[in-house]
């Protein structure tokens, strides 16, 4: 059969450019919302996982290192109190009266350290201010017994030693020990929340990764079922139907849904229809011709 020209058609024409437009911005949003979808999976997986990092930093920078710092105190109020008991019983031994020098200047450091932390104290600024105390009133003692043991005065010093410098010493240890056990509760229960929350963290990723994939399927349906509803068919039978026209094969019916007026394949079926007419129109002028002559 004779290839027919497609007929002018402006409206036509305009409706297939907006369904192709359509098309277009379709597939743009499914794009869009895929790559949306597994971008705000990522994002908020690296939010949940850098505040369990930040949290866990946090643990290892205060609350750990607060807790090494009063065990180390009461470690060295231990030695202090040993190297002056050493300087008591032998006063002409250098090395008690060096470990004695070295560690309270490690304990005032250490002390001090600890006040800097009272947010993080059982007792916060309270204890923090306790501690503080003591020490104020702990260390003249302890200068005493050393003054009394250069005069030679041992005797004296341990009087000192008994009454006042053991009783202030008991104190601190009693504050120390307490905040020791605290902070490793605390440190316990921090390191378990850090833990939970990385794998939190890692739920909440694979929940959004399995979330942006079942979205993207239901997208991804959506858009289908709306492509083959402006198709109004399959896109392989679409363009068998215009590959036929295209030829001017006009005598297979377009086989469209019932009640499909607004198709791709509806058009072309109407198409089909108009040209038809024209070739009929056609043929009836050309016969009418024919008789006239």
């Amino acid at each position: 059969m004779q290839r027919v020209p497609r007929a002018p058609n402006e409206p036509e024409g305009k409706t297939m450019q907006f369904r192709l437009s359509s098309l277009r911005v379709q597939f743009m949003l499914l794009i869009t919302v895929t790559c949306g979808l597994f971008i705000s999976a990522i994002t908020v997986s690296l939010w949940q996982l850098q505040s369990s990092e930040q949290r866990l930093l946090h643990f290892i920078d205060q609350e750990l290192a607060l807790e090494r710092q009063v065990t180390k105190a009461y470690a060295q109020g231990l030695q202090m109190g040993q190297a002056l008991r050493n300087i008591l019983i032998d006063p002409d031994n250098p090395r008690a009266w060096t470990n004695f020098d070295k560690a309270q200047v490690e304990f005032n450091a250490l002390a001090q350290s600890v006040e800097d932390g009272a947010a993080l104290l059982d007792g916060g600024a309270a204890v923090a201010a306790e501690i503080k105390d003591i020490n104020a009133r702990w260390a003249p003692m302890r200068a005493e017994i050393l003054e009394r043991v250069k005069r030679g005065d041992t005797e004296g010093g341990f009087d000192v030693l008994v009454k006042q410098e053991t009783p202030a010493w008991r104190e601190m240890k009693a504050i120390l020990l307490a905040q020791i056990d605290y902070l490793e509760n605390t440190s316990a229960r921090v390191n378990q929340e850090a833990v939970e929350g990385l794998s939190g963290a890692y739920r909440t990723a694979f929940i959004c990764i399995l979330l942006a994939i079942a979205a993207c399927i239901a997208v991804s349906l959506f858009m289908l079922r709306a492509l083959l509803r402006q198709l109004g068919g399959e896109p392989t039978y679409a363009l068998a139907v215009a590959q036929r026209i295209a030829h001017g094969e006009l005598d297979e019916e377009v086989s469209t849904r019932e009640g499909d007026s607004e198709s791709m394949l509806a058009a072309m079926r109407e198409a089909q229809q108009s040209l038809r007419g024209i070739i009929g129109q056609m043929r009836h002028m050309s016969s009418e011709h024919d008789k006239g002559d």
